[in-house]
């Protein structure tokens, strides 16, 4: 009996030794597997920096390259393009558009390529760009947020801090209630225009008159005149996706010129040389779309035909745009 209770003991030691060595080794590799899982965490994001930088480098080439298919692919299939909710073809149709209207235009990334994680499937990738055309050299802090997805990083946010700070400013600005409104840059986003004329007891403006906007990329207009500008909405005179504008310069006369502009590269353009036009019966629509490629008819009036009350004579034009 008494050799059977010594043999329970030892059986019932040994046991116990196992159960802590066990417990042991098995904490053990618990925690080598943490730090396994670490370093691989650690591993993955290194291989997504690559990967993203690659993404940014394929974005800044297609654009580079005039491609509008790889331009698309680097996008997700909704962006928030530079302040606005597009679709992946829609951003690479703008920024493809605007490279091809230069032939020397040409964009570079000229500094490192910053990554910032912002959750498990994003970051933002920060850089300076610099485009090169015939206005000039202009240089950008610019960034793109990028996303993973299942096949690959996606851009789903590109912007800059200069868009940045005027989409800031322009939307505090208040809108008045009459203003012209239309797609005058081509992007699939309406756009407010108006005046700020500031007039005198005697109804004269003082100083300039200015074009405004909710888009800030739209001003830059401004004329020298007693009376105000009258904008008037051309639409799309050459299938281009954008609203031209006419700007009619007012004076104590009902004489006055027809402005026709186009929104491009970032400027406002004249496309139709200065024609004379009688205001006096209030007719203000003077420019439409030809029929004929490349050109527009316009209305004008001449001066000495007083005998017909100065009739209105139109004509085709060549459009400069």
């Amino acid at each position: 009996m008494r050799e059977k209770t010594l043999l329970f003991w030892i059986i019932s030691f040994s046991i116990s030794v196992l159960a802590v060595s066990c417990t042991k080794d098995s904490s053990r590799s618990r925690y080598e597997t943490d730090d396994n899982a670490t370093e691989a965490m650690e591993s993955n994001e290194d291989f997504y920096k690559t990967e993203i930088i690659e993404a940014v480098e394929k974005w800044n080439k297609s654009l580079n390259l005039r491609d509008e298919k790889m331009s698309a692919e680097v996008y997700a299939s909704d962006v928030e393009f530079y302040g606005q909710n597009l679709s992946a073809e829609k951003c690479s149709e703008i920024r493809v558009d605007r490279a091809t209207s230069d032939p020397t235009w040409h964009q570079e990334i000229i500094s490192d390529i910053n990554l910032e994680r912002l959750d498990d499937n994003s970051f933002i990738a920060s850089f300076t760009k610099q485009s090169n055309s015939r206005k000039g050299t202009h240089t950008y802090p610019a960034y793109l947020i990028l996303k993973k997805f299942h096949d690959g990083w996606k851009v789903i946010n590109e912007s800059d801090k200069l868009t940045d700070k005027n989409l800031k400013k322009s939307k505090s600005r208040k809108v008045p209630e009459n203003t012209v409104r239309g797609d005058f840059d081509g992007d699939g986003k309406i756009d407010n225009i108006w005046t700020d004329p500031v007039y005198d007891s005697e109804g004269y403006v003082k100083g300039e008159v200015k074009l405004l906007s909710d888009n800030p990329d739209l001003e830059g207009l401004t004329w020298n005149t007693p009376r105000g500008v009258i904008l008037i909405n051309i639409g799309d005179l050459n299938n281009s996706g954008r609203d031209f504008l006419g700007a009619i310069p007012c004076c104590d006369s009902s004489w006055t010129i027809y402005e026709t502009y186009g929104f491009k590269n970032g400027d406002w353009i004249a496309v139709v040389p200065q024609f004379s036009i009688y205001t006096g019966n209030e007719d203000y629509n003077r420019v439409w779309k030809s029929s004929r490629k490349g050109y527009v008819v316009i209305s004008s009036n001449d001066m000495s035909d007083i005998e017909n009350g100065y009739e209105n004579s139109t004509r085709e034009i060549r459009l400069d745009f």
